[in-house]
């Protein structure tokens, strides 16, 4: 369990409309665009590298932005269902073995 999450552009209208929801789970928010040597078009797979990098989880709308993660050769990962507006927001976590 981490308490560092990135979200992804595709979410940051929903982000920012449920910003206490994500500070309820999260001390370290960050967003792509924010990120060092980031845009806000970066690819899932420079994005499941940071995270795996800074142990962070992800939060976005892309139902496959979990691949990225795998193509990192880590063993697993979790996805859920972290919130609803006019896409379902999913959080991936790497998973340890």
């Amino acid at each position: 369990m981490t308490d560092k999450v990135v979200i992804d552009n595709q979410s940051q209208g929903w982000a920012n409309d449920n910003m206490k929801l994500i500070q309820n789970s999260y001390k370290q928010i960050n967003h792509v665009k924010d990120l060092p040597d980031m845009t806000a078009d970066s690819s899932d797979w420079l994005v499941a590298a940071y995270c795996i990098q800074n142990n962070c989880d992800m939060l976005t709308s892309d139902k496959g932005a979990y691949t990225a993660w795998l193509d990192h050769e880590i063993k697993g990962v979790r996805i859920s269902v972290f919130g609803k507006g006019e896409q379902t927001i999913y959080k991936i976590q790497l998973v340890l073995y």
